[in-house]
């Protein structure tokens, strides 16, 4: 039988069996016949490894046990959740679970049956990813499976954000996209749900908009996450766009005071240019003017 069918047939006895039993063995019953090696407890959370050596797990637990004590001291909804992770490649058939021919799935977390596995094969990226796959589960417990996206999805790029020290980052690129691009001024934050499963690569998946939620959790606490209205966080935007538009251009106002002043630049710059062009054509009909004098002098 192949992994992939053995992680599906995984998943499928795991909803029949329920939640009490899968909760004993999340990892177990979703891989089964993986050698899984280390237990740690990260948080309200646990950690199991196949394939690493102890130093490397010991090193995944500590920096998940930052996130999982991070995330489960602000959102909760992460007892019972156990992280697997794999030295290489997910034992599973990712296309047979959504995810696109021809690309490998680094990482992959199940709402409903408390579980999410990661790949190794970046070392670097396992943290951004376990960041990632426990806002997830947390969202899914607090919210019963309903916790409201994209907000979901910013929320998670927060925490990823805060616990590899981008937030100043973060912060300077959606200012700079709030100048040039414009960022739209109704995102719906609350117009969907996140997905019982979410597969994603770490390593093309990350995103500044948790600048977004750092400016909404900072003027409105932490409610604004726990307990998401579509309306608070219509006017947490518009705070927050406010707030970049001051910072880049000193003025709330929106961009026409910056387009102005713009204006004004260029058509001085014009203008400049215009009389340097007009100096240096008068100073070269002046140059040829002496040289004829001077060729007619002597001949």
């Amino acid at each position: 039988m192949r992994a992939g069918s053995i992680v599906v047939l995984g998943v499928t006895l795991l909803v029949a069996i329920g939640p009490g039993a899968a909760a004993q063995q999340p990892c177990g019953g979703l891989f089964p016949g993986e050698p899984f090696g280390s237990r740690h407890s990260i948080g309200a959370a646990t950690l199991r490894t196949s394939g690493l050596a102890p130093p490397i797990a010991d090193r995944i637990a500590g920096d998940l046990g930052e996130a999982a004590e991070l995330i489960g001291a602000e959102l909760g909804g992460l007892d019972g959740v156990e992280i697997c992770v794999f030295a290489d490649e997910l034992p599973l058939d990712a296309q047979a679970l959504g995810w696109p021919e021809g690309q490998r799935l680094r990482a992959i977390s199940f709402g409903p049956e408390r579980v999410a596995a990661l790949s190794a094969w970046q070392l670097g990226l396992v943290q951004d990813a376990g960041t990632l796959a426990l806002a997830h589960q947390a969202q899914w417990a607090i919210g019963d499976g309903h916790y409201p996206d994209p907000l979901g999805g910013a929320v998670g790029q927060w925490y990823a954000s805060r616990l590899d020290d981008r937030l100043g980052r973060d912060h300077a690129a959606m200012r700079y996209a709030n100048l040039v691009r414009g960022i739209p001024e109704d995102i719906p934050w609350t117009g969907g749900a996140i997905p019982e499963r979410l597969l994603w690569n770490p390593e093309s998946q990350l995103s500044p908009i948790g600048d977004f939620v750092d400016h909404a959790v900072a003027d409105g606490g932490l409610d604004v996450i726990r307990e998401p209205r579509a309306a608070r966080l219509r006017e947490a935007q518009a705070a927050w766009q406010r707030s970049l538009l001051a910072e880049a251009t000193g003025s709330e106002e929106g961009t026409k005071g910056w387009i102005v002043g713009a204006v004004a630049v260029g058509v001085i710059l014009a203008m400049a240019a215009a009389l340097v062009a007009t100096t240096y054509v008068q100073h070269r009909r002046q140059r040829r003017a002496k040289v004829r004098e001077t060729v007619s002098v002597r001949e």
